[in-house]
């Protein structure tokens, strides 16, 4: 007996100052820091909804930007 097994993975890339252009043709979030310094460390989901803006900018690539 044949059994078709499929896996799911989850890839973190990491970049500094650029990311590789093959990424944009890939469906993927992206996290750019806008700050300098230590990040803090929300207590809850309702702080980091009211504080993390402050230190990321954040979107979408989906192949077509």
């Amino acid at each position: 007996r044949n059994e078709l097994v499929k896996y799911l993975r989850t890839l973190l890339y990491t970049c500094r100052d650029f990311y590789p252009s093959n990424l944009s043709k890939k469906n993927c979030v992206y996290f750019l820091r806008t700050t300098s310094g230590t990040v803090h460390t929300p207590s809850s989901m309702e702080d980091a909804d009211k504080t993390m803006v402050k230190y990321f900018d954040y979107g979408l690539l989906n192949g077509h930007t």
